[in-house]
């Protein structure tokens, strides 16, 4: 992950529906709700107004197509960008038969805009 951290699975007490298109919304829901804290852990998304307006998935080919809006914050810690991006990617690639994952905010892809200082 980004600065030696590591990724620490938490449970939203939610059940899976098997549509792997309103897993991915709802996940990405919770760890885009406004929170710097989940107990110990630690939520670099916080600062940042992210929602889900689309998902959609190709079975097929596995790949996933999500498109958010609103704005990202950087926090001004150099690895929250990584943290942000791993978070994000390993949350969508949670749910079974993805391979690919493509990500907008807006116009611009998610992990160019992480990329960029």
């Amino acid at each position: 992950m980004a600065c030696g951290d590591s990724l620490v699975r938490a449970n939203t007490g939610l059940a899976r529906s098997g549509d792997v298109e309103a897993d991915v919304r709802t996940a990405l829901g919770r760890l885009f709700f406004k929170r710097q804290y989940f107990g110990r852990l630690y939520n670099p998304v916080y600062l940042s107004n992210l929602n889900v307006e689309s998902v959609k998935f190709e079975q097929r080919t596995g790949q996933v197509s999500v498109h958010l809006d609103g704005t990202y914050v950087r926090s001004g810690d150099r690895c929250d960008d990584g943290r942000v991006r791993a978070q994000i990617w390993t949350t969508i690639r949670q749910f079974e038969g993805i391979k690919t994952v493509y990500i907008l905010l807006r116009d611009s892809l998610l992990g160019d805009i992480l990329a960029t200082k």
